[in-house]
């Protein structure tokens, strides 16, 4: 269990992609959050049909332009064929109450 005052971080996590590979790994989690978004209100909708959709619509946005600005980066990387490094740091820590 983690503590409220412990954070976790795995850097031995080293993992190689080819440009598909990385943007379909991106591309899932990114997804996975836009529908978990979705999930989200459509609950609230359900307890309350006059829920508000703005906040929720307004993250989808920006998870959608994250994604088509990490599709043109890796386009742009294809083009020039030039290697593309990928490093993520997994941290994992309570959510803040």
């Amino acid at each position: 269990m983690i503590t409220a005052k412990e954070n976790r971080e795995l850097t031995s996590l080293k993992m190689e992609f080819s440009l598909s590979e990385a943007y379909d790994a991106l591309e899932l989690l990114i997804d996975k959050k836009i529908n978990e978004y979705k999930v989200s209100y459509w609950s609230q909708w359900e307890r309350d049909h006059n829920a508000d959709r703005t906040e929720t619509d307004k993250r989808i946005r920006q998870l959608e332009d994250q994604k088509k600005e990490l599709k043109e980066m890796l386009s742009m990387n294809n083009q020039t064929r030039k290697e593309l490094n990928l490093e993520a740091l997994l941290r994992v820590m309570p959510a803040a109450s």
